[in-house]
């Protein structure tokens, strides 16, 4: 057995290595995503919350596949960074308070996607259920 997972970022995080990379996180998982099709092989990717709005129209492709699981990722993915530097520091937690990650939690699940009404989630989710081959 495979497991396969993978963290996509959002572009306007500018990571080390999203700065080194000619391409986008997503237009990597893209890249891979035909390689895993061809190769039937699953995988689960987590995706930030914020890639539901800048970068939709790359992102739905994926997000459409029965063969790639979505798991949460948080929103802003640890920006500002202060902030969880500090907290670091005081809770122990580079996650942040608890109501902290409990807001951006919301925040990702309620995105909506290309300045819908509907959610991101709540698509995929209902797209998933209709045309998942799980039981």
């Amino acid at each position: 057995m495979i497991c396969l997972t993978c963290d996509i970022h959002h572009s306007s995080l500018k990571t080390g290595n999203q700065l080194l990379s000619p391409i986008s996180e997503i237009q990597t998982a893209k890249f891979m995503h035909k390689m895993l099709t061809e190769s039937k092989i699953k995988a689960t990717y987590f995706i930030s919350g914020k890639s539901f709005i800048d970068e939709w129209t790359d992102l739905k492709e994926i997000c459409f596949n029965e063969r790639i699981d979505l798991g949460g990722h948080n929103y802003y993915c640890f920006k500002p960074e202060l902030y969880h530097r500090i907290t670091n520091r005081i809770l122990d937690s580079y996650n942040g308070h608890y109501s902290f990650q409990l807001w951006e939690t919301k925040k990702t699940i309620h995105t909506p996607y290309a300045n819908d009404k509907k959610s991101a989630l709540s698509l995929i989710v209902s797209y998933k259920l209709q045309y998942s081959s799980y039981p």
